[in-house]
């Protein structure tokens, strides 16, 4: 994503706008083809519906504000400026403390203290990774009888191998501000102790995350609560490239990691501007 470019987000149409009609918004902000367009308005917003020079960015959004149509814009410069995350390793709650705080220990480097009050965005997602390998065929000759005559036949068999990996993660944005921006904590379930939630600990990541999502989410009552993540890419696809892809050696493949770093970023960005 490198270079002076903008992400335009619609983050809502107005109350009673008609597909059609937003879709004609589309056509004349963007200079979209109407049935391009009609794709866009199709699917639910938030989305990103254009990456666009930030020279003209500023011309776009002023055309959808007219329009009143929710709208935010999202710089690569902001992405690339902000600091990389803290990678958890494990929490440590603060007992007897006088609010919800915890010591996290770190993957690389020092760790640091977490007060939850500090916390301005939570943002939970499930982040997967999945491969199609090229076809393999198999044919295999079956003979075929015909009194005493006798021909043969074949069965071909196409198959593909197929892999997939799914990360649950939980992003923590804080209300302090680094020298690059807002900084976050992340906790990836494929490499995190789950010890914090005691006897709530569950057998799956899946589980362990969601619990302690709404724990930490609790202990944060004014930080948006951010789930969206798949609907999100679904919408967004064609614009952050968060689809599957063709491999040289003709399977495909999807990786939705790249796709979650820009939805983290935009999440942080956007409520810290707010």
């Amino acid at each position: 994503m490198a270079g002076a470019y903008s992400s335009i987000t619609v983050l809502g149409w107005p109350e009673g706008m008609s597909r059609d009609d937003a879709a004609r918004v589309l056509v004349e902000a963007l200079g979209l083809d109407p049935y391009t367009a009609n794709l866009r308005v199709n699917k639910r917003p938030p989305m990103i519906v254009a990456r666009v020079a930030d020279a003209i960015a500023p011309s776009i959004v002023g055309v959808l504000r007219g329009k009143n149509v929710g709208v935010f814009t999202l710089t690569d410069a902001a992405v690339e400026r902000l600091p990389p995350p803290l990678l958890a390793k494990r929490l440590e709650s603060a007992l007897g403390a006088p609010e919800p705080m915890y010591m996290v220990e770190a993957w690389r480097g020092e760790g640091t203290g977490l007060m939850m009050r500090d916390v301005y965005c939570v943002v939970r997602a499930r982040v997967g990774r999945a491969k199609v390998g090229p076809p393999q065929v198999e044919v295999v000759p079956r003979p075929i009888s015909y009194g005493k005559s006798l021909s043969w036949d074949y069965d071909v068999n196409v198959t593909h191998e197929r892999s997939s990996q799914i990360s649950d993660v939980i992003d923590l944005w804080l209300g302090r501000e680094g020298a690059n921006g807002p900084e976050r904590i992340r906790i990836n379930g494929d490499k995190f102790n789950w010890d914090v939630l005691g006897k709530e600990r569950a057998m799956s990541d899946l589980q362990n995350a969601d619990k302690l999502a709404l724990v930490l989410a609790s202990q944060a009552p004014h930080a948006a609560i951010e789930t969206g993540f798949a609907d999100f890419c679904d919408a967004s696809a064609a614009s952050i490239g968060s689809g599957w892809s063709a491999t040289s050696a003709g399977g495909s493949r999807l990786d939705r990691h790249p796709a979650f770093e820009f939805y983290s970023a935009w999440c942080g960005v956007m409520h810290w501007r707010q």
